[in-house]
């Protein structure tokens, strides 16, 4: 049985994309120009190009890539003045900045110094280098252009003329002509060897934004996103192009409205539109330019909600009328198809596509997408091929839920939704499911003339007036909340539907009539989602509070509430067959639950805002999770690799143990030091340097020689080791206790003998420089404790040398003083014999 999921990593993510598809990097900065009212860096070629991220205190206001595409330059705000334009000469030498008050700034890349500031004295609108000459044109507002020789230091410039009345959107050069669009629909091409410039004037259906030339061509861009090839030879009009979504209607398909075109490589366009969606249009062949099908979905600004639809297959609803189908490319996203039928913000969506729901059926997958227009759309897809058969009207306000049956079975095949007007609506997809087979391969016309033929004569009367979805029609509405519908979902086996509100309540209702079956309330704040368990008879609720509650079908009771989100959870998914849930809330944080014990065992961070959508993969292989912050972060579940290599790790690790115990009891100090060290065993590198210090014959030469070992690596200086042993001798030092303080002792005068404190500090820095100053102080204390513990012993010394002849001294007074009282009392015992004798042989007569 598979470990429970306890370990995801990001391994993609995509993010808006705001004017160029600029070339890749993970690393950047390699050169920087300070100027006087912005920050502009040029980022050094690589094959993975990552442009750091705009941020609200640092947004980018400008881009350009040099013209050998080797160097991008991006400019970011940083005070009153903003750089709106940038022009890099064509041998990359130079860049010319145009600044929000009117000034341009020249700047020499190599010397990384200013050399020119130039005042045409109008608001510059856009600015080219001529590629065969010292001179900078600048376009300006009022349709005039403007000459500058950066031969001379001067701030005006040389000439200017005016060859157009409006707004000039681009320049660019063709040999020795210039060319200039503008928004009057005119083409300029000037002869700029002529002193008096004398331009030809070509004109447009419509307004002219962007221009690009290439040989002796000039392909302009209109802003309805109409390409058109002129040849400068000639002047005449050799081609043109109507821009256009792939995979969208073009009678459902909104006006195209165009920010500008840029060339790539060598034939290939690139056209960004003002939703951010970027089009690449090939130019090999001027006379036939051909729109590609690959496509970037642009800036998907606030993510609502998403849904698998295979391994690689993505359904996203983010702030716009159409649903983007992503199809994942080596760690990239590109869209396959736009499904544009609502005409307002799509909010929830809802897939099936499931093998074994779908393997009596012909359509590959179904997908139900609810929108702000208060209707309800279905899918269904076939052979790539993406098709609208259903069409559910009937909600007076926006429609922000919506779920599937898990069964297209006849009987069992229908649609949940739930909307702001406080009704949940069931829709039967039988008859639209039948009628889309049969007719999805003729004519809508044919299909209505041949009604009756084919026994479909209901399902064509239904037929929309502009398409070929069927209208649907409830089979029971039930008013079901006090307040906003937020949330429903459709029970595994299609007998129960679940619904959320901003009632703060979850109810139960029988899917076949609408029938309160249970009322689930103890939520303090509205429930944003819910979800059915794919195994146990449990039902998962998300809610402002910042909970997640499990609650029993079959009774409606609270089984469990899971705390630990900073704010309100807005979706949850279960994984791992039922027994694991992922959560998301408004704090940007993903959250891994066990749902037995309700545990949060792994808390992941991949956004900086609200998470509104979350969906799993392959019941968790992977997991995708979208926000308010624009990012589509994709989970991949690593524990099976993380448990793996644990595994690994613990045996590699057990084999260095066991050769470190061999190299100690060999008495290689060296070896099983270095052993000891890369594996963090603390307490057995403490054993080997004090076996070192008692058995060796020089503990200090042995010491210096594992110490200068340690700081080399492949003949050159590697400071890691060394850094962590200073890091254990400090908590030696800390621990306290003789023997560990006086093997942090020697390691540090090994150290030190070798490298002086200066010399380290110089080589560490931050929190390294921190500890060798912090242990150079405590050598130095200990060093002041030693001497003034010599000066003591010093001092006690003489001490007692000088007392030694006072206690001789001493000791023979005592000796005489014994031996004279003993002396006195033979005497005193004596006397009184001697008198007596004395007095027998001398008596006294009296």
């Amino acid at each position: 049985m598979a470990p429970p999921r306890s370990k995801f990593a990001p391994v993609s993510a995509a993010r808006p994309v705001h004017t160029l598809a600029h070339p890749a990097t993970s690393h950047y900065a390699a050169a920087v120009l300070l100027s006087t009212h912005s920050h502009v860096s040029l980022y050094p070629p690589s094959a993975h190009f990552i442009p750091p991220p705009p941020s609200p205190s640092n947004p980018i206001c400008a881009t350009a890539i040099t013209p050998d595409a080797r160097i991008a330059i991006i400019a970011h705000t940083s005070g009153h003045r903003v750089v709106s334009f940038i022009a890099v000469h064509p041998s990359a030498a130079y860049v010319a900045l145009a600044s929000s008050d009117g000034l341009t700034h020249v700047y020499d890349v190599n010397n990384r110094s200013l050399t020119h500031i130039l005042n045409p004295a109008r608001i510059i609108t856009c600015l080219t280098f001529s590629p065969q000459s010292h001179s900078l044109y600048v376009a300006a507002e009022d349709g005039t252009i403007c000459l500058f020789d950066l031969r001379t230091k001067s701030r005006k410039p040389a000439r200017s003329w005016s060859p157009h009345v409006a707004r000039i959107s681009a320049l660019a050069f063709c040999s020795q002509l210039l060319l200039s669009v503008s928004q009057d629909n005119v083409l300029a091409l000037t002869n700029t060897t002529q002193k008096q410039p004398s331009p030809t004037l070509l004109r447009a259906d419509d307004s002219l934004v962007d221009l690009v030339a290439i040989d002796h061509y000039a392909l302009t861009v209109g802003e309805k996103g109409t390409i058109r090839v002129w040849n400068t030879k000639t002047l005449q009009q050799l081609s043109q192009c109507a821009l256009s979504l792939p995979f969208v209607d073009s009678d459902l398909q909104d006006p195209i409205s165009v920010l500008s075109m840029k060339l790539i490589l060598k034939r290939k366009l690139v056209v960004t539109l003002s939703d951010h969606t970027v089009l690449f249009v090939d130019a090999r062949d001027v006379n036939a330019l051909t729109v590609s099908d690959q496509i970037l979905c642009g800036n998907l600004e606030e993510i609502y909600d998403l849904r698998p639809l295979n391994h690689c297959t993505l359904a996203l609803a983010s702030n716009s009328n159409a649903v983007h189908i992503l199809t994942s490319e080596a760690e990239s996203w590109r869209c396959e198809a736009r499904l544009q039928r609502h005409t307002g913000i799509v909010l929830a969506l809802d897939s099936l596509t499931s093998e074994k729901a779908l393997k009596q059926d012909d359509a590959d997958a179904y997908l139900a997408t609810s929108s702000r227009d208060r209707t309800i759309r279905v899918w269904r897809r076939k052979r790539h091929n993406w098709h609208c058969f259903a069409l559910g009207e009937g909600h007076t306000d926006a429609v922000g839920a919506v779920a599937l049956s898990p069964r297209v079975v006849e009987g069992q095949f229908f649609v949940v939704s739930g909307a702001s007007d406080r009704t949940i609506k069931r829709w039967s997809l039988d008859a639209a499911k039948r009628a889309a087979s049969r007719l999805q391969s003729l004519n809508v016309r044919s299909a209505k003339r041949a009604a009756d033929k084919i026994d479909v004569k209901e399902d064509a009367r239904a037929f929309e007036a502009n398409g070929d979805a069927l209208s649907l029609s409830a089979n029971w509405t039930v008013l079901g909340h006090d307040k906003d519908v937020n949330a429903v979902a459709v029970s595994p086996d299609g007998r129960i539907v679940a619904s959320g509100s901003q009632d703060r309540s979850v109810k139960l209702w029988d899917a076949s009539d609408g029938v309160l079956l249970k009322k689930c309330t103890g939520h303090r704040r509205g429930v944003w989602a819910v979800q059915f368990s794919t195994v146990d008879r449990i039902v998962a609720s998300c809610s402002g509070d910042a909970t997640v509650r499990l609650w029993n079908v079959a009774d409606g009771t609270c089984l469990r509430t899971m705390q630990g989100h900073l704010s309100g959870v807005l979706k949850a998914v279960f994984i791992s067959s039922g027994t694991q849930l992922a959560s998301a809330g408004a704090d940007g944080l993903m959250k891994l639950w066990n749902v037995r014990d309700g545990e949060c065992c792994a808390t992941f961070d991949g956004h900086e805002d609200r998470v509104w959508a979350l969906a799993a993969v392959e019941d968790g292989e992977k997991v995708v999770s979208g926000g308010a912050d624009g990012l589509l972060q994709v989970w991949k579940d690593q524990t099976k690799e993380s448990v793996e290599a644990k595994v690994k790790q613990t045996e590699e690790e057990e084999l260095v143990k066991q050769a470190i115990f061999n190299a100690a009891r060999l008495k290689q100090w060296g070896v099983a030091a270095k052993g000891a060290l890369q594996l963090g065993m603390s307490q057995k590198l403490r054993t080997v340097f004090s076996d070192l210090i008692c058995s060796a014959e020089n503990p200090d030469m042995e010491m210096t020689k594992i110490v200068q070992g340690l700081a080399k690596r492949d003949g050159e200086m590697d400071w890691s080791l060394l850094r962590k042993l200073l890091l254990y001798c400090r908590d030696w030092n800390a621990s306290g206790g003789y023997k560990s303080a006086a093997v942090a002792a020697h390691v540090m005068q090994a150290i030190f003998s070798c490298w002086s404190s200066d010399f380290l500090c110089d080589a560490f820095t931050g929190e390294e420089r921190a500890l060798v100053e912090a242990l150079t102080a405590h050598v130095e204390r200990h060093s002041e404790r030693v001497s003034q513990m010599r000066t003591s012993l010093g001092i006690l010394e003489f001490t007692l040398k000088s007392m030694r002849g006072l206690t001789d001294v001493q000791m023979n007074s005592a000796s005489a003083a014994k031996g004279a009282k003993k002396a006195t009392v033979v005497i005193s015992r004596e006397e009184p014999r001697r008198k007596r004798k004395a007095r027998d042989e001398f008596p006294v007569e009296y």
